[in-house]
């Protein structure tokens, strides 16, 4: 069967039109996100400032990245994650529990996570007397591969209600 039998057009016009309302719906979006316009939100990770994320109206799509801001000698909620993710410390020192291993970490450390079939459990925890502040990076795959890219994405613990 050909395409143009069906009287759709071909698969090379659908992919030029699809083009063409992409480049028409980027048409206004941000390319700058300052702190003052990322999204601030307490959920059961603990408190988190969103910057890039699905269909958030900015012009890039395929990375999601926020920042962590764990209260003093608290932690974030635990989450099993695929890998694929990179945290920067601006600030502070603390643990980070990765699977069943323990790690410390200080300001400007990197913390990555490489892709893993089984997934990772990762959760941040801060030892200092300060508002631990750590970047959060990774692509956006959760347009491609979904929510749970192949290992599952899970929250197995809340992070604590104080400081949220």
């Amino acid at each position: 069967m050909t395409t143009e039998a069906t009287g759709e057009g071909t698969i090379l016009d659908r992919i030029i039109e699809r083009r063409d309302e992409e480049r028409q719906l980027r048409t206004g979006w941000k390319l700058r996100i300052g702190e003052d316009d990322a999204v601030l939100e307490h959920n059961r990770q603990g408190t988190m400032r969103w910057y890039l994320y699905p269909s958030d109206g900015s012009a890039s799509n395929s990375l999601i990245f926020y920042r962590y801001e764990i209260p003093a000698h608290s932690r974030t909620g635990k989450q099993k994650v695929q890998g694929n993710l990179i945290a920067f410390p601006l600030n502070g020192h603390g643990r980070v529990l990765i699977g069943e291993d323990e790690h410390t970490w200080s300001a400007e450390d990197l913390i990555a996570l490489p892709p893993l079939q089984e997934g990772h459990e990762f959760q941040i925890f801060n030892d200092s007397d300060e508002i631990a502040k750590v970047l959060v990076c990774q692509p956006n795959f959760h347009d491609l591969f979904g929510i749970d890219q192949g290992s599952g994405f899970e929250q197995l613990e809340d992070a604590p209600q104080e400081g949220r």
